[in-house]
């Protein structure tokens, strides 16, 4: 067994309580949450086409009730991407490498973007960030399936796939530890985008696509995927993560062949997201130059 490997099971086990009832706490916070947002927003709603027929509400009202579902499910995943976001800020400027091992005289020096210890390492914050973000994955599953209940067109089979490896990779980074974990937190950083795409939606449902900031929306959406999903993630993987699968004699150190095998099961997967993530940013681009070339309605 790798130092690495042992050290992370050593944390695991000596915070393991509080990692599963974080997870389970979060479900549960977000089954709260959702279904009291879903409550507020109908209300609103109801009294906004009270007050006023022509109010842009009426979209919201006119959506059958596993459209409703779909509506509230923008809302939470938003909250649930500042979470993210917040618990891979604190697990990235966590690491404190032994004195030897500090580079305190480099800007992210001690980061997993200019210290190995750092990658081979992972926090506490940042399995805590992975458990909360399996917490909220396993509960807006069970939503898309159950309440939403769309399994057959497009979208909810991409949506659907999402989530799929989404729990697949946390899981996988929780068993696997160390680079495989720190690169999963890192990769947070791709929630920065997932507003714009809940505005298009509510832009969309509220018959609000002709505007600015329809427009700006999308804009900022295609820049946004560009430098976190197409450059930033593609460094991650290749200046990352992959001389840290090479240190680690490419996962041959482990004398658990499951682990072994998770390992190269996990690379795969992050070396074809990001053959996913130059197909998609195409097909986003295409679509963006299409809306900015279509002529102006008089």
């Amino acid at each position: 067994m790798s130092e690495g490997f042992a050290a992370y099971l050593d944390l695991y086990e000596a915070n393991k309580w509080s990692i599963r009832a974080l997870s389970l706490g979060c479900a549960a916070f977000y089954a709260v949450l959702y279904f009291g947002i879903k409550a507020a927003v109908t209300k609103y709603a109801d009294r906004c086409w009270s007050q006023d027929a022509k109010s842009s509400w009426i979209g919201f009202i006119n959506l059958t009730e596993p459209q409703k579902f779909l509506y509230v499910s923008y809302i939470t995943s938003a909250i649930n991407a500042l979470g993210c976001l917040t618990f891979m800020y604190w697990g990235t400027t966590s690491c404190d490498p032994p004195a030897d091992l500090r580079k305190d005289d480099l800007l992210f020096g001690n980061t997993y973007m200019r210290n190995e210890y750092c990658v081979d390492h992972p926090n506490i914050w940042e399995i805590y960030c992975l458990s909360q973000f399996l917490g909220y994955l396993c509960f807006d599953l069970v939503i898309c399936v159950f309440f939403i209940g769309d399994l057959t067109t497009p979208a909810a089979l991409q949506n659907l796939l999402h989530h799929f490896l989404g729990i697949v990779g946390a899981v996988g980074a929780l068993v696997t530890g160390r680079y495989i974990l720190t690169l999963s937190v890192a990769s947070c950083i791709n929630e920065l985008s997932t507003p714009n795409v809940n505005i298009r939606y509510f832009l969309a449902v509220h018959k609000k696509t002709n505007g600015l900031l329809y427009i700006v929306n999308g804009l900022t959406f295609t820049v946004l995927f560009f430098i976190f999903r197409n450059v930033w993630q593609t460094w991650m993987v290749f200046r990352v993560l992959l001389p840290a699968f090479y240190r680690d004699n490419f996962g041959n150190n482990e004398d658990n062949v499951f682990i072994t095998e998770c390992l190269w099961c996990l690379m795969a997967m992050y070396f074809t997201l990001c053959g996913l993530n130059a197909l998609w940013f195409h097909k986003i681009f295409s679509g963006c130059m299409k809306t900015l070339r279509k002529p102006k309605a008089k």
